[in-house]
């Protein structure tokens, strides 16, 4: 089991800071129809992650329809740079799989995640920055190629190790993370 390095936990702290990581408002995420999950598989990780879904369903409102589409990495595939397309090019499964999504259930909003600590980003090198940087380009390429379709990020923190104490997921902003790159307060390492 992978377990999150004390550099990541120090990144995780200060996006927390300066509110890249948020907490999750579910009466702004719009589910009346459900959602496409693209996830990580991992099964630490996955029964907190898909129960987080259906409680945010829940709580506002609506019938949870978590339409789950989950490979190791999970968003982290979807980039076309990504270091986890070496060997296989599992970008164009997702994105095939997504709309599929689309068509067979009517659903248009996409939600992506990626977790900490993820094996698949250990193995490919991939920092907790890396991941996040990698996370929007997910969702630029999705709001690029799909059109007509919503898309929001989120992480899921497992600081604990596989435990079930102190899982959090949190909803991503794009926007203060890409401020605080332009301010250079955060920087990414270039692969």
């Amino acid at each position: 089991m992978a377990k999150i390095s004390e550099k990541d936990l120090k990144d995780i702290v200060v996006m927390r800071k300066f509110g890249v990581l948020v907490d999750v408002d579910p009466q702004r995420m719009r589910q009346e129809d459900g959602v496409i999950c693209v996830t990580c598989a991992d099964g630490d990780q996955m029964p907190d992650v898909f129960q987080q879904q259906v409680k945010f369903a829940l709580e506002a409102g609506f019938k949870p329809r978590p339409h789950q589409l989950s490979l190791n990495g999970g968003a982290l595939l979807i980039p076309e740079e990504s270091p986890l397309n070496k060997e296989l090019r599992e970008d164009a499964t997702l994105l095939a799989h997504i709309r599929g999504g689309i068509k067979l259930k009517g659903i248009r909003t996409i939600v992506l995640y990626i977790h900490a600590p993820c094996g698949a980003a250990g193995l490919a090198g991939l920092t907790f920055k890396e991941s996040i940087d990698l996370l929007i380009k997910a969702k630029d390429r999705i709001k690029k190629e799909i059109l007509d379709v919503r898309v929001a990020c989120f992480c899921h923190v497992d600081r604990e190790h596989g435990t079930g104490h102190k899982k959090r997921t949190y909803f991503v902003d794009e926007e203060r993370w890409e401020t605080l790159k332009r301010k250079g307060a955060v920087v990414t390492e270039k692969r």
